[in-house]
């Protein structure tokens, strides 16, 4: 049955799917988000080619130059969780902090993620991804601008598809946004 409260968020949902299939957003290849990817699968490449951006390599991050270097306002990156744990911990250093983390897990066959950050943002990212689930790395990218602007990082939502592992897949993969504290 549908009560008063999901009849008002689809009805928002419904209302936002125009503009989310109109991607990409005009702020999406904005220079001043800098984006990490080492482009070892598919779903890393479609990520940077769609952000359309310089990308870093995961390895000139790690050794901290990216972050020492470019003293941009935002990362943002697709990568592989352990990267994400050296890259987190790197930022921090320099003043970074999370905006945004997601987790894209095939491990089970089918394809779960799990994002955390701003209510706002993850509700129109959900509904795009939910209308168009195998773009969702393309989705990601160009959804990075509401992502980054989000100054909580404490909601979380989750998702299913029935995607399967593409072959080049790492099985599980980190989305991440990182702001100037």
């Amino acid at each position: 049955m549908l009560n008063r409260r999901n009849f008002i968020k689809t009805s928002v949902l419904a209302g936002a799917l125009p503009a989310l299939t109109a991607m990409p957003f005009s702020h999406a290849n904005d220079p001043a988000i800098l984006t990490i990817s080492d482009g070892a699968c598919s779903a890393m490449r479609a990520f940077a080619r769609a952000r359309g951006t310089p990308v870093y390599g995961v390895d000139a991050a790690h050794r901290g130059g990216a972050f020492a270097a470019n003293k941009a306002h935002y990362w943002c990156g697709l990568t592989r969780d352990s990267d994400y744990f050296i890259l987190a911990q790197l930022a921090a250093r320099h003043g970074y902090r999370s905006a945004y983390v997601g987790v894209h897990d095939y491990r089970d066959g089918t394809l779960h993620h799990r994002f955390r950050g701003a209510h706002h943002a993850l509700v129109l990212l959900s509904a795009a991804i939910t209308t168009a689930p195998a773009q969702w790395p393309q989705l990601l990218a160009h959804a990075v601008p509401l992502l980054v602007a989000g100054e909580t990082s404490d909601q979380q939502i989750e998702l299913r598809s029935a995607l399967t592992r593409p072959a080049d897949s790492g099985g599980y993969l980190v989305s991440w946004c990182l702001h100037a504290a």
